[in-house]
């Protein structure tokens, strides 16, 4: 019976458990004597590629040039076409595996046959071990495995010692230093060695990051007054912040500064390691103090404001809001776009053309949690209203 062949790419999975016996091809001349434009491959290479349904990718190695399939066989009775790689989806026990090789310009094809066990077990130990940086002060690092499937863990191990046996391993080494950490692992099912993965960690004796970013927060729009912060790195000290190239600040906590107006700044900081190992770096954002700030107002508050020109009242319901804000007029008017702006003025959300209304819904689910505003307009005139997402 025959199987159908996948023709498509899969990603390569390391076989652990397969074995080979590769048999030798018959010698063969080229037969016209005519000098060819390749050299015949010397060996069938089967590869497993997908674990769960046992698919292989039927190859051949050495040789160089142009080199054609005439088709491949499984076991002497299924034949497969010529592709260069196949895929085949083998069975549980013992194959063999044989590709007719040829020239594609020419001379005589030849056999070319390897013998493939598949395992009854489908198990792919992990080849690597990932770490990761929990507390570089607290010298805690957390390990897992890197691919695999199918196993189980016998052990972590540092240095030597057995530490645990859960599927991944934290741990605080006792200081600077250099360590190999193990993890021992085998197949859940049996079948095949157990096998140590190791991987060499160097704790350093200097732990610092430095920061890469830095953060605003808007405390008066209207003043054009904001607060900065850096917003990552441990271990670091802090030089001066900058406003285009102007040192205005010390403390590396933050700092507020009110802008003179409307425009395009650059702010920095310059920080280094605490303890001098690295050199000063300069990190910078690009900041722009909007021209159209909304007015402020105190947080949570409800507003019921006068539409220019039409006497209708506006209210904002629920505030704070969660996932929708309902906009109500009291009456129907005719509204000509409904804005929402974050606390930096910019545009985030707007409805478009609404014609004549009573109220609008406005979906928040896009929105992370803030002060934001509502602009209403009708034709020339327009009103500005807070709200709370949450």
């Amino acid at each position: 019976m025959y199987k159908k062949i996948q023709l498509y790419l899969f990603a390569c999975i390391t076989v652990l458990s397969t074995s080979f016996t590769q048999y030798a091809a018959p010698a063969t001349s080229a037969g016209s004597g005519a000098e060819l434009s390749c050299v015949y491959p010397d060996a069938v290479t089967a590869t497993l590629i997908d674990c769960s349904t046992f698919l292989y990718e039927l190859n051949v190695s050495g040789g160089s040039g142009s080199i054609c399939i005439s088709y491949w066989q499984i076991d002497g009775t299924i034949t497969l076409p010529g592709t260069l790689p196949a895929y085949y989806n083998l069975t549980p026990g013992v194959h063999i595996v044989c590709a007719k090789v040829y020239c594609c310009d020419g001379g005589d094809a030849i056999w070319l046959c390897t013998e493939v066990t598949v395992p009854e077990i489908c198990c792919d130990l992990p080849t690597g071990i990932a770490t990761t940086v929990i507390s570089c002060p607290d010298y805690k690092y957390h390990f897992e495995p890197i691919g695999g499937s199918g196993y189980c863990i016998a052990y972590w191990s540092v240095d030597g010692v057995e530490l645990g046996y859960d599927p991944t391993f934290d741990y605080v080494f006792p200081g600077p230093g250099t360590y190999e950490v193990c993890v021992k692992v085998y197949c859940c099912e049996g079948g095949g060695e157990a096998i140590l993965v190791c991987t060499t960690v160097v704790v350093p004796e200097v732990c610092c990051e430095l920061p890469t970013e830095i953060t605003t927060t808007v405390i008066s729009c209207p003043d054009f007054k904001y607060h900065f912060e850096l917003a990552d790195g441990f271990g670091y000290c802090l030089s001066y912040w900058s406003v285009d190239g102007v040192e205005i600040g010390y403390d590396p906590t933050g700092f507020d500064h009110v802008f003179p107006g409307p425009g395009t700044y650059e702010v920095c900081a310059k920080v280094y390691c605490c303890d001098g190992n690295q050199d000063a770096i300069l990190v910078c954002i690009t900041f722009v103090v909007p021209d159209d700030c909304p007015p402020a107002a105190p947080p949570g508050s409800y507003y019921s404001m006068e539409v220019s020109g039409n006497g209708a009242a506006i209210t904002l319901s629920p505030n704070p809001a969660v996932d929708n804000l309902s906009i109500r007029f009291g009456e129907t008017v005719k509204v000509t776009n409904i804005q929402c702006l974050n606390a930096l003025g910019e545009l985030v959300l707007q409805t478009g053309p609404m014609g004549e209304i009573s109220s609008a819904t406005l979906p928040l689910s896009s929105l992370a949690t803030g002060v934001y505003f509502i602009r209403v307009e009708q034709g020339a005139e327009f009103t500005i209203h807070q709200f709370i997402k949450e």
